[in-house]
C-alpha cells in the first residue's frame, strides 16, 4: 500500500461488531492500522452501518 499516491477515503462499518464486544474506536483503529502505509488516507466509520455503506 505504500505505493498508493492518490488520497484515499476509507468508509468503514462497525455496528455489526458491537455484539461481539468491540467498540467503534477499536474497529476504527483496526481500519487505520490496515491503511498505515498509505501517505494520504482518511478513515471514516459510520455510526450505525452494519455492512454496506451507500
Amino acid at each position: 500500500m505504500s505505493y498508493v499516491k492518490t488520497p484515499v477515503l476509507v468508509l468503514g462499518a462497525w455496528a455489526a461488531y458491537e455484539r461481539y464486544g468491540n467498540t467503534k474506536q477499536a474497529v476504527e483503529n483496526n481500519y487505520k492500522a490496515q491503511c498505515k502505509d498509505i501517505k494520504s488516507v482518511r478513515v471514516a466509520v459510520a455510526d450505525k452501518a452494519y455492512h454496506f455503506i451507500l
